[in-house]
């Protein structure tokens, strides 16, 4: 029994932070310009928009709506996760976190062997199978070892 109040009470905190979170990504979507406008754009009525600025979530069309109408991705507005925008670079790239070094010698260790044993890849295949490469060194915190990097090429080449 007080296992579910506290459980109720910690999912009514984070819905409400949700809300927050979700009014002040709507702000900053609008920016400066007239509610009006903007209500017009997303085909939402300003007084619907007005809501969720002060809290309410909206649905799926309407998020769909919203972020159509400002432009930004649907999963930026409905969680914050970045990027705000399709297109937009991971905001890690090229900053603290991401070992650029790392990536460089990924690269060129993976790219020489697939040329060496997969030349006919894709380069589409090839950049996917530099992406896990790296992923697998990032979360490892070392490199892949030959016979893993081997069976990692051949199951990418069928994806």
């Amino acid at each position: 029994m007080k296992r579910d109040r506290e459980l109720e009470r910690e999912l009514s905190s984070s819905a409400s932070e949700l809300e927050s979170e979700f009014s002040g990504r709507l702000r900053q979507l609008i920016g400066t310009r007239p509610l009006l406008q903007f209500a017009k754009k997303s085909g939402i009525s300003d007084s619907l928009i007005r809501k969720y600025l002060r809290g309410s979530l909206p649905g799926m069309d309407n998020l769909i709506a919203l972020a159509d109408a400002g432009g930004v991705r649907v999963g930026w507005l409905a969680t914050g996760e970045p990027p705000m925008r399709a297109g937009e670079a991971p905001e890690s790239l090229g900053k603290q976190g991401a070992d650029m070094d790392a990536l460089e010698d990924v690269a060129v260790k993976v790219l020489a062997l697939l040329d060496q044993k997969r030349p006919d890849l894709s380069a589409k295949a090839r950049g996917r199978i530099v992406r896990l490469v790296y992923e697998f060194y990032i979360r490892q915190e070392k490199p892949m070892d030959e016979a893993s990097l081997n069976n990692v090429i051949e199951l990418a080449a069928f994806r």
